[in-house]
């Protein structure tokens, strides 16, 4: 395959079946045909009663950031049509271009993120989603649900990159619809020792630390993070698997930008109607805190859950007490 345009706008026409996917945004089908995890998010934030809306009236593309709250509070997750400029430049001229010439766009379109977003919201918040403004702002649980909600959508695009083969065709399709798509061979191997929903949640647990402002973490925070999920901590005496686990901290989770979270966290939290600065909001370990109160493992299984297929589309909120 030569990567043409043509074979693209031929690999998006085969890929357009499905009622759950957007024939006009770039590799939606193809990655829900091909990717369990991404399918996963799309059935599971339909199934919770979230709707797609294309080209919204509400300015969102002008400033994601600031929209997260309206997109969470109205369950609609705007999108748009980004294949147009593809299918016009083909007939424009056919057969002259390939992803190579594709270095100024078209723009992304991040559905999975904002569905994981959505997903982790109505878990998170056992289906109050009526108002994305926490109630108490002293309460660190408050604080835990936003950046649990983070970490959990870096999650799942990172599960979703690192179970589709490497190719250029792939890696393409991955851009237009991923902002985190590092992979690393760390991650099948783990898959196969912990499972995916094993997997799931440890990823999740480093990106809340990195989210944290934590730029590394040390073995005592590994072992808690092991005991929290119920997992062996004597584990971390296997080589192997503490190779792989310091591979998929350093290359994975903790590839995010420390300066970036700054910027655009401590900017969200303001518009929510946090006060105090960042740093002292986040001065306390997130895993110690989550260790406090069962129910946070509860509510973490039932966010692996979404991830492997197993969350049960009849969810209610009772359901979060009753998930393991």
């Amino acid at each position: 395959m030569k990567n043409t345009l043509q074979e693209i706008l031929e690999v998006q026409k085969r890929h357009a079946g499905s009622p759950r996917t957007f024939p006009g945004v770039i590799g939606d089908g193809y990655l829900y045909d091909n990717n369990q995890i991404f399918r996963n998010i799309r059935n599971t934030v339909l199934e919770l009663g979230y709707t797609f809306e294309e080209n919204p009236s509400s300015p969102y593309y002008t400033f994601p950031l600031i929209s997260l709250k309206d997109l969470l509070e109205t369950k609609t997750i705007p999108y748009r049509n980004n294949l147009y400029w593809i299918e016009k430049i083909d007939r424009l001229r056919a057969g002259t271009f390939s992803l190579g010439d594709l270095t100024l766009g078209p723009e992304a379109t991040h559905l999975c993120h904002e569905s994981a977003h959505c997903i982790a919201d109505f878990i998170l918040k056992e289906g109050h989603t009526s108002s994305a403004i926490p109630k108490n702002f002293k309460d660190k649980g408050e604080l835990l649900k936003i950046l649990l909600a983070e970490s959990y959508a870096n999650t799942a695009e990172s599960m979703v990159a690192n179970l589709l083969p490497q190719n250029k065709q792939n890696h393409w399709f991955l851009e237009q619809n991923l902002y985190m798509r590092l992979t690393d061979p760390s991650v099948g191997r783990l898959r196969r020792r912990l499972g995916l929903k094993g997997l799931t949640e440890l990823t999740l647990l480093l990106f809340l630390y990195a989210n944290f402002m934590f730029v590394q973490i040390n073995p005592v925070m590994e072992k808690r993070i092991l005991k929290f999920l119920g997992i062996d901590p004597a584990l971390l005496k296997d080589k192997k698997f503490h190779s792989d686990l310091r591979s998929l901290e350093k290359n994975i989770a903790f590839t995010l930008n420390p300066q970036f979270i700054v910027v655009t966290t401590s900017f969200y939290l303001k518009m929510l109607g946090y006060r105090a600065a960042f740093s002292k909001m986040l001065n306390f370990d997130p895993v110690i805190e989550l260790s406090k109160d069962t129910g946070w493992r509860k509510k973490i299984a039932l966010l692996g859950q979404v991830i492997d297929g197993t969350f049960s589309s009849n969810f209610r909120r009772t359901a979060v007490t009753e998930a393991a």
